[in-house]
């Protein structure tokens, strides 16, 4: 398996070697933005699933086409005849691993309605993008953790207690002091997440809740850190991607808004915490419970763009348009001395005129020059033509 520095996500995932081929990576050495995202290439069921769902979109079965020549159709390698050339072992390789589980060597469809709730949410950053929020990956963040999950029962949702205007950042919560990793997901006050880690993280402490094992929540939920002193109330951006966060990620699990729980609910009389203080819980699971249906119901259908989508277009955009649209600006710059749409601010040199202004304004004194050196010689002719006669 392939990470790549220039994919600087992929080094977050288990790998055996870092290539250097663009930004290629994975067991298909797959690239952004159109493949996937990089959980998706660096996973290598989904890996091969994009290929495989490329593939279909050819006639495959037609003996007048090489199998290289098909995989070439999908991959679009630099080097399209190292397929052909290697498919004896590769058909050797197949043949093997048909022999060894008896035939049945294809892996298992997932179920038609997707729930995680075992392993660690290593799908965490996808959801939440899909959800349309943002969600920053901390380095490190898919080693991170006190061990592995074994199920997920929900969410558990916490304030940092950080002063009010003051911003500590994800990383006190993804290398905590003396807690090691202290949440899986940090939330700032703007709404922007950050994923510290996959694993288990020591957030709940002692405690108590229905369905769940008294002192024993680490291990089944997922705790967010939401950056806010607890008095300072709540700004609009942060609750509603607190509230869209939560949903997001109990949609994934297959749970309804019960499965969210504030940490005060846990460890209040057992350790007095407030958090998150100032969120009425009861209101906060309806808010979560109104998401989760209306996701639910405007599912996106097959061809509809979501934000994980809008995402790769807009990386794609700026990896491969950006530099054009750097040039229009530098070119706007030489112009008018703006670099946006609307600014015209002048150059000093040029008298706080524009480039076309000042041209103009050097005709316009060419021009009248001209005409007084044409008045000029014009005058000297009729002297000379007057002394004549």
């Amino acid at each position: 398996m392939y990470a790549n520095r220039n994919d600087p996500e992929s080094l977050n995932f288990p790998h055996e070697r870092v290539g250097s081929d663009a930004n290629s990576v994975g067991l298909f050495q797959q690239r952004a933005p159109w493949w996937g995202t990089v959980a998706d290439r660096m996973d290598p069921y989904r890996s091969a699933k994009l290929f495989f769902t490329e593939l279909k979109k050819f006639d495959y079965n037609n003996t007048s086409r090489s199998p290289g020549w098909y995989a070439q159709a999908v991959q679009r390698s630099a080097y399209p005849d190292r397929y052909d050339k290697r498919m004896t072992e590769a058909q050797q390789l197949y043949d093997r691993i048909a022999a060894e589980s008896g035939g049945k060597h294809r892996a298992p469809e997932p179920a038609a309605q997707e729930v995680h709730t075992v392993g660690d949410p290593i799908w965490l950053a996808d959801v939440l993008r899909a959800e349309g929020l943002t969600c920053d990956i901390y380095p490190g963040a898919f080693n991170r953790g006190k061990g592995d999950f074994a199920g997920i029962w929900g969410v558990m949702a916490h304030h940092t207690g950080a002063p009010a205007g003051s911003n500590p950042g994800p990383k006190v919560i993804a290398e905590h002091p003396s807690l090691g990793l202290a949440s899986q997901l940090h939330l700032d006050r703007n709404g922007k997440y950050t994923l510290c880690g996959v694993g288990i993280a020591w957030h709940a402490g002692v405690g108590s809740y229905p369905g769940l094992p008294t002192n024993d929540a680490n291990r089944l939920t997922i705790g967010i850190e939401a950056e806010n002193s607890g008095t300072e109330g709540w700004q609009p951006a942060q609750y509603d991607a607190y509230v869209r966060g939560v949903a997001a990620i109990l949609r994934k699990l297959g749970h309804d808004s019960s499965h969210v729980i504030g940490h005060k609910e846990w460890g209040g009389k057992a350790q007095g915490k407030w958090d998150p203080g100032g969120i009425d819980m009861d209101a906060f699971r309806r808010d979560v419970q109104k998401h989760i249906d209306k996701g639910k119901a405007g599912k996106p259908s097959e061809g509809d763009l979501t934000m994980a989508d809008v995402e790769r277009l807009e990386q794609f955009i700026m990896t491969y348009l950006g530099p054009g649209l750097s040039d229009i600006k530098d070119n706007r710059q030489q112009l008018t001395g703006g670099r946006d749409a609307g600014e015209y601010p002048g150059w000093p040199q040029l008298g706080n005129r524009t480039l076309v202004d000042a041209v103009s304004q050097v005709l316009t004194n060419q021009t009248r020059i001209n005409e007084r050196l044409d008045a000029l010689l014009a005058a000297v002719e009729k002297e000379k033509n007057d002394d004549v006669r």
